[in-house]
C-alpha cells in the first residue's frame, strides 16, 4: 500500500488547471466589458429614441396650436368679411332707393312749381324732394367709398397678423422641440449636480460638466445652436446634437376679390360723379327729368358692378405682390405639409482599461465633432394636421408621430 500511494504522488502535476483558469477569467472580464458597453449603447440609443420623440411631439403640438389660431383667426377675417360686404349691400340699396326718389318726385312734382315756370329756381329748389333725395345718394357713396377703403386696409393689415402669428409660433415650435429633445436626452443624469465650484481646483471636467450649467443653457434660445457639449472628471468627452425641421410659415393660398380695389374705387368715383350732377339739373326739373332718370340709371348700374367685384373671386398666393391689390377675403390654405422632423445624435468617448477599451458606438477623440460612424443616431417625424383645416376653419390640429429611424424619409 505504501507503495502505491508513493506512486500516485509522484504522478500528480500540481497547478495544471491554473492556464485554464487564467484564460477563463480573461475571456469572463471580455464578456463584462463587451456587456456593459453594449449595455451603454443600448441606453444611449433609448435617449437618443425620447430625445427625437419628445422634441417632435413638443414641436408638433406647438405648431398644432399655431395652425388652430390661424384657423380661428381666419374664421375671424371671414366674418368681417361678411359683415363689410352686408354693410355695403345695405349702402347700395340706400344709394338707389335714394337717387329712384330723386326721378320719381323730379317727374311727380317738378321743382319749379313753387316759382312758377320762367322765373329763378335757386329759392325752392334745394328743399323739395329731388335736391334732398339726390344729396342723400352722395353722402351714401360717399360712405361705401370710405368703408371700401377702410375694409381693403383692415383686411391686409388683419392678414400680416396672421402670417406674424404663424411665424412667431413656428419660431416657438422650433425652439420648444430643441429643448424637449436635450431635456429628454439623458444629459442630465451624467453631469455633475449642482453648480461649478467656486474654488477652480475643485472643478470637475468643464463648466458645462455642471447641472446648473446645462439647466441655464436650456432656458436660453442659445439651444437652438443644436448641439451641447461637456468633459467629465476623467476628461473623457461627450457630445449631444439635435435637429428640427419644419416647414416656413411664408406662403398662403388667398381668397381674393374678383377686381382690384382700385377699380371698385374708381367705379364709386364716377357713380358719386354721377350723383354730385342731379343735384344741378334739379332746379329746371320738368325739363331735366329725363336726364336726371338716365343718369341715376347709370349710376345705380355702375355701383352695383363696382360692389360686385367686391365678392370673392380668384385664389392666388400672398407672395405674389399683386395679391394686396384686391381686398383679401379669407385664407384657403398655408403652404405647409403639417410635419414636424427631428434627428439627434449622441456620441461618448470610451475608456482605456488596457485589456478593453469602451466604445460608444466606435472609437472618438472626444474632440470636434464625430462622423456619422461614430454617433448613435435616432430620428422621429410627427404629423400634426391631425382633423383641422385653414378653411372652412376647424381648429382641430393634433400632432401624432407617424415614423421613427429608418421609417423618417
Amino acid at each position: 500500500m505504501y507503495i502505491t500511494f508513493s506512486k500516485h504522488k509522484a504522478n500528480y502535476k500540481k497547478g495544471q488547471l491554473t492556464p485554464f483558469f487564467i484564460a477563463l477569467i480573461a475571456v469572463l472580464i471580455i464578456a463584462v466589458f463587451v456587456t456593459i458597453n453594449a449595455g451603454k449603447i443600448s441606453l444611449f440609443k433609448t435617449h437618443t429614441a425620447n430625445a427625437a420623440d419628445a422634441g417632435a411631439l413638443a414641436g408638433g403640438s406647438v405648431m398644432a396650436s399655431v395652425f388652430n389660431t390661424q384657423s380661428v383667426m381666419n374664421s375671424q377675417m371671414i366674418v368681417q368679411y361678411q359683415m363689410f360686404m352686408a354693410e355695403m349691400g345695405v349702402l347700395l340699396a340706400l344709394f338707389a332707393a335714394s337717387l329712384l326718389v330723386a326721378v320719381v318726385s323730379c317727374v311727380a312734382t317738378g321743382c319749379c312749381s313753387c316759382c312758377g315756370y320762367g322765373c329763378p329756381c335757386d329759392c325752392c329748389c334745394p328743399s323739395l324732394p329731388c335736391g334732398r333725395a339726390s344729396r342723400v345718394a352722395i353722402t351714401t357713396m360717399k360712405a361705401m367709398i370710405a368703408s371700401t377703403s377702410a375694409a381693403w386696409v383692415a383686411q391686409i393689415f388683419y392678414f400680416e397678423a396672421m402670417r406674424k402669428q404663424a411665424k412667431e409660433g413656428r419660431d416657438s415650435a422650433i425652439e420648444t422641440a430643441y429643448r424637449y429633445s436635450f431635456i429628454n436626452s439623458g444629459i442630465g443624469n451624467k453631469l455633475v449636480p449642482g453648480n461649478i465650484p467656486v474654488d477652480a481646483g475643485e472643478i470637475r471636467g468643464d463648466n458645462n460638466n455642471y447641472l446648473d450649467t446645462f439647466n441655464d443653457w436650456i432656458k436660453t434660445s442659445e439651444v437652438t445652436s443644436g448641439h451641447y457639449k461637456w468633459l467629465d472628471g476623467q476628461s473623457r468627452g461627450h457630445w449631444v446634437q439635435a435637429d428640427v425641421q419644419t416647414d416656413d410659415v411664408n406662403e398662403y393660398k388667398l381668397k381674393v376679390s374678383i377686381l382690384p380695389v382700385p377699380v371698385v374705387l374708381a367705379g364709386f368715383g364716377v357713380a358719386w360723379d354721377f350723383a354730385n350732377a342731379i343735384p344741378v339739373m334739379c332746379i329746371c326739373c320738368l325739363t331735366n327729368s329725363g336726364a336726371i332718370a338716365a343718369i341715376s340709371a347709370k349710376a345705380v348700374a355702375l355701383a352695383s358692378a363696382s360692389y360686385a367685384g367686391l365678392a370673392p373671386g380668384f385664389i392666388v398666393s400672398s407672395n405674389n405682390p399683386l395679391t394686396y391689390s384686391n381686398l383679401i377675403c379669407r385664407a384657403d390654405d398655408i403652404v405647409h405639409d403639417r410635419k414636424v422632423k427631428v434627428t439627434t445624435w449622441q456620441a461618448h468617448q470610451g475608456e482605456d482599461y488596457g485589456l478593453w477599451r469602451t466604445k460608444y458606438p466606435s472609437d472618438w477623440d472626444g474632440q470636434g465633432s464625430p462622423s456619422s460612424g461614430q454617433r448613435i443616431e435616432s430620428r422621429s417625424l410627427v404629423d400634426f394636421d391631425g382633423h383641422g383645416k385653414i378653411h372652412p376653419p376647424k381648429a382641430e390640429f393634433d400632432a401624432k408621430i407617424i415614423a421613427i429611424d429608418k421609417e423618417v424619409n
